[in-house]
């Protein structure tokens, strides 16, 4: 009997996750809302599905009884290993993925085991980002908390009111906790 393997998202890069699993003789059960992308079409099973719905994806890996679950979607992780817990399938902890998901979670986690670390703060409005500032060694550079990639992503050569209440808005529009961090560069 083939195992079966859960894949959520349907993306370009989710279709190499796709690809690899049949080569290799799983079989596939894509989750995502796009029944137009190619993972959704050449997937064993597709469901189209919001892979972000918790609940929505634990029925469809329990009814189609998955013995693997994947994304390499940064948003999708905390999804992957809450299926894994849920299901007592191999996998990362839901604790360790929203450590490595938030910037400044995985900042203090560099602290704490002693490695290194730039100061770092988070600010959940821009006064929070000003007084964090205030006490920080230039440049600094204001990033989403939680969001892939480097958008939104400034670096302040020196305080600057302006700039960091415009970075604070783009930033706060790509971190999906809507915290923003700050940290020395």
């Amino acid at each position: 009997m083939k195992k079966k393997l859960m894949i959520l998202g349907a993306g370009d890069v989710q279709l190499y996750l796709l690809e690899a699993a049949q080569e290799l003789g799983y079989e596939t059960v894509v989750c995502d809302m796009r029944p137009e992308m190619e993972a959704s079409k050449r997937a064993d099973r597709y469901y189209p599905v919001n892979y972000m719905d918790r609940a929505a994806i634990l029925d469809i890996a329990r009814k189609e009884q998955v013995d693997g679950v994947i994304s390499n979607s940064e948003p999708a992780m905390l999804n992957v290993a809450y299926l894994c817990e849920e299901l007592s399938l191999p996998g990362n902890s839901m604790e360790s993925v929203e450590t490595l998901l938030s910037k400044t979670k995985f900042r203090a986690l560099q602290k704490k085991v002693g490695a290194f670390a730039p100061e770092f703060a988070v600010a959940a409005s821009e006064e929070e980002l000003f007084a964090a500032m205030r006490g920080m060694r230039y440049p600094v550079i204001i990033k989403p908390n939680e969001s892939s990639g480097t958008r939104g992503t400034t670096k302040l050569l020196e305080y600057d009111e302006e700039a960091a209440r415009a970075a604070f808005q783009v930033c706060r529009e790509f971190s999906r906790n809507n915290l923003v961090s700050v940290e020395e560069y």
